[in-house]
C-alpha cells in the first residue's frame, strides 16, 4: 500500500501558506489503523510535518464515508479508521480543532474527535445506516412473530454481508458460515442482487462493479473453453478465476453468464442508469452473449432449432444434460438484453458503442447470428403432459423412489450414493425449469406455470436452501396459497432452525 501526497485544487487554504494545500489519498480497503497511521505520519514527515501544511489555528474538518470518497476541507478521507488515523496524527501535534462531518454531509456533528470519538461516531453511523435500511427494505408480519425475525435475519444477512468496494462480492454463506470458504456464486446474482436493487442500489452496483472488474479473467476462461470471442464467467471464484474443481457441477454450470446478465438487465431497469450501461453494462453483455453464440448449434435433428448440449443447470443432480430448460432460456434472454443494448447505443450514443467495438473487437453485425438464435432457440417440451422437462433426457430416466432410501440419507445424496446412481433417476436437487419460469413468467400462461408446477412438486426433492421460496413465490403466483405459505415459512427459518 502506498500513501500519496500531492497538490491539490484547494489553494491558500492555509493561512501564511504560499503554496498549494495537500491532499493525503489512502485506499478504501486498507483498513489496518496502526499501519495507515505509521505510513501517513511518514508521509508527512517527507512533507516536513503538519504546520508546513495545515495551520494550528484552522479548524480541520474531516469526513468518513464508508460509500463514496468524501470532499473535505484539508484532506481526502475514504474511510473512518483512515480518519481515526489522521485524527490521532493532529492530537498529537497539538490541533485541538477537529471536526467530524457526518457521512451524507448534512453539516458537522457537534462530537469533536477526541479519545473514543471515533467509537461513538461508528456506532452512531451503524445505527442510522440501520434505521435508514429498516425503512426502506423492512417487511412486516402480523401474526407470526417466528416469520417476523427470520425476515429479519434474513435481510440483516444479506445487507452485513455484501461487498462495498467493487472489489468483492458475497459469500455464499455470508459471513456466518464456513462453508464454500467465502466463494461466490450465482446466488449473488438470483438470490441477493433483486433484494439490494431495491432496498440499496449502490450495493448492488457494487457487486455488479465486481463482474466488471473480474471480466478479463472470464475472457481467458472463455478461450481455455475453446470460445475465441466472449467471456465466461466462473461458477466458483473469489478473485475472478475459477476455483470449482468437479467439472460436472462447476465450470459446466454456463448459466452464470445469463444469471449475471439478468441481475445486470434488472439494475438497468429498475436505476434507470444509462451512464452504468455505457461504461460498464452493455461490455457484459455483449461479452457474456458471444459465448451463447458460440456454445450451440442449429440441429438438423431438432428441425433446425438452437441446442445447446453438455451443460448442467442449477439443479446439480442432473449434470452434463443437452437442452436444459433453464440454460436455453436463460442463455436466450441474454441474448435479447444484449441486443438491445447494442441497439440503444447504436441510436443514442454512437460513438460509446464505436469504443466497445474497438476495445473488444466487436462488430455490430453479430446480432444478426443472435437473433437468429433467439427466434430458434431449442426447449424440450412433453406433449403428453404439456410440460417442459429440464432437459432432452429427462423423462426417460428411472423414477425415483423416496421410500427406497434410508432417511438418514435423503438430505446427502452425493455423501451417500455414487454419481451414477443419482444422475440415471428422474428427480430434482433444487427448483431448475421452474425458477427460469418465474423469472420470466411474462412469457408463459399462469395455466403453463400451473401444469409445469405441479409435475416438477411431484419430482423436486429440495435439497438446496435456493429451492423452496422459489416454490414459494410460484405457489402464490397460481393461486396455491397454503403451499406458498408453506414454503415461504421454511425459506424465512431455515438458518435459524436447521
Amino acid at each position: 500500500m502506498q500513501i500519496q501526497i500531492t497538490g491539490c485544487m484547494f489553494e491558500n487554504m492555509g493561512r501564511n501558506m504560499n503554496t498549494k494545500s495537500k491532499v493525503i489519498v489512502l485506499p478504501c480497503e486498507a483498513y489496518d489503523e496502526e499501519r495507515i497511521y505509521t505510513l501517513m505520519k511518514n508521509g508527512l514527515s517527507q512533507l516536513g510535518g503538519l504546520d508546513n501544511l495545515i495551520n494550528k489555528e484552522e479548524k480541520i474538518l474531516l469526513k468518513p464515508n464508508l460509500l463514496k470518497k468524501a470532499e473535505v476541507e484539508k484532506a481526502v478521507i475514504t474511510h473512518p479508521v483512515v480518519v481515526g488515523a489522521f485524527a490521532r496524527i493532529l492530537r498529537e501535534e497539538g490541533y485541538k480543532n477537529i471536526v467530524l462531518a457526518d457521512s451524507c454531509g448534512h453539516g458537522t456533528t457537534k462530537q469533536v474527535i477526541q479519545g473514543t470519538g471515533m467509537d461513538t461516531y461508528l456506532e452512531k453511523y451503524q445505527k442510522e445506516y440501520m434505521e435508514s435500511f429498516w425503512k426502506i427494505a423492512d417487511v412486516e408480519i402480523k401474526g407470526n412473530e417466528a416469520v417476523q425475525q427470520g425476515i429479519h435475519f434474513n435481510l440483516y444477512h444479506i445487507i452485513q454481508a455484501a461487498g462495498r468496494d467493487g472489489h468483492t462480492g458475497m459469500g455464499a454463506k455470508g459471513l456466518s458460515g464456513e462453508g464454500y470458504e467465502g466463494h461466490y456464486f450465482w446466488d449473488t446474482e438470483m438470490y441477493v442482487l433483486p433484494v439490494l436493487i431495491y432496498t440499496e442500489p449502490e450495493v448492488a452496483k457494487k457487486l455488479l462493479d465486481y463482474r466488471y472488474g473480474t471480466l478479463d479473467q472470464a475472457r481467458e476462461r472463455a478461450r481455455i473453453l475453446g470460445h475465441m470471442k466472449g467471456a465466461l464467467y466462473p461458477w466458483r471464484t473469489i478473485n475472478g478465476a475459477e476455483a470449482s474443481t468437479y467439472y460436472p457441477l462447476g465450470t459446466a454450470q454456463y448459466h452464470i453468464n445469463a444469471d449475471i446478465a439478468y441481475a445486470l438487465s434488472l439494475y438497468l431497469q429498475v436505476s434507470g442508469d444509462v451512464e452504468y450501461l455505457k461504461e460498464k453494462g452493455a461490455e457484459i453483455l455483449i461479452e457474456t452473449a458471444r459465448v451463447w453464440a458460440d456454445v450451440g448449434s442449429f440441429a438438423e435433428c431438432k428441425d433446425g432449432r438452437y441446442c445447446i448440449c453438455d451443460v448442467t443447470g442449477p439443479d446439480e443432480y442432473n449434470v452434463l444434460v443437452d437442452n436444459n430448460f433453464y440454460t436455453n432460456l436463460m442463455a436466450r434472454e441474454n441474448l435479447r438484453d444484449a441486443v438491445g443494448a447494442v441497439s440503444y447505443l447504436n441510436e443514442n450514443a454512437p460513438e460509446v458503442l464505436s469504443r466497445l467495438e474497438e476495445k473488444i473487437d466487436f462488430s455490430i453485425e453479430e446480432i444478426e447470428m443472435w437473433n437468429q438464435i433467439i427466434e430458434k432457440m431449442y426447449f424440450p417440451y412433453d406433449e403428453k403432459r404439456q410440460i417442459y422437462p429440464m432437459d432432452d433426457g429427462f423423462m426417460m430416466r428411472k423414477p425415483w423412489d423416496e421410500s427406497k432410501i434410508p432417511p438418514e440419507k435423503r438430505a446427502w445424496l452425493y455423501e451417500n450414493y455414487h454419481p451414477l446412481f443419482i444422475m440415471r433417476h428422474r428427480m430434482s436437487k433444487q427448483a431448475d425449469a421452474i425458477l427460469g419460469m418465474y423469472l420470466h413468467s411474462n412469457l408463459f400462461t399462469e395455466e403453463e406455470i400451473r401444469r409445469n408446477y405441479d409435475f416438477y412438486q411431484e419430482v423436486t426433492l429440495h435439497h438446496s436452501s435456493l429451492s423452496t421460496c422459489i416454490f414459494g413465490i410460484v405457489a402464490c403466483d397460481i393461486g396455491y396459497l397454503d403451499e406458498a405459505y408453506k414454503y415461504f415459512s421454511q425459506s424465512a427459518r431455515m438458518d435459524l432452525d436447521d
